[in-house]
């Protein structure tokens, strides 16, 4: 496998991964992890694991001990572009995330991610991100990280979320660094 198709391929297998506690609640996975005891127990560990993740994303890596405020604050600064860009609070639906892509990647029409999951999209995006500048990915992250920040704080003004869009438009396109 040449390095760029590992690189990719290592992406995807990544985000097929982290889907699995992303699309489901505790308690479905609960309830998997007890049906999976009877009907294919090599899978039980496998859930196990996913419950882990998910506990930990859902308690902020064990940092039980801080305050909400610093919960939500540090929970935005371990994100990663790919978590931000699946996040609902910025594109609500698929769409949103598909006319994003559209405007920020090159030779991409919003019809070109119809059929695709907001993770594939995501991916695509921080492909993108990644070979042009990464400068653009630390400024882009940090902005996103910004906004979610301040949509968390307060209830987003109506013009907020297309200020925040075209200015991910621009460091994405090089024009703000």
């Amino acid at each position: 496998m040449a390095p760029r198709n590992r690189h990719k391929a290592w992406l995807d297998f990544q985000r097929k991964i982290l889907d699995v506690p992303a699309n489901y609640t505790i308690d479905d996975l609960r309830e998997f992890r007890s049906l999976s005891r009877d009907q294919n127990p090599s899978l039980s560990r496998i859930i196990e694991e996913y419950l882990h993740l998910a506990r930990r994303a859902e308690t902020g890596a064990g940092e039980r001990s801080a305050s909400p405020l610093s919960f939500k604050h540090s929970r935005i600064a371990q994100m990663h572009l790919f978590d931000l860009l699946r996040e609902k609070k910025f594109f609500p639906r698929n769409s949103d995330l598909a006319r994003f892509a559209a405007r920020v990647l090159p030779d991409m029409r919003s019809y070109s991610f119809e059929k695709m999951a907001r993770s594939d999209i995501a991916a695509r995006i921080v492909e993108y991100v990644e070979k042009s500048d990464p400068r653009a990915q630390r400024a882009l992250e940090q902005s996103m990280r910004e906004a979610l920040a301040h949509i968390n704080s307060r209830p987003p003004a109506r013009g907020d979320r297309a200020s925040f869009l075209s200015r991910w438009e621009r460091i994405i396109k090089g024009l703000e660094l």
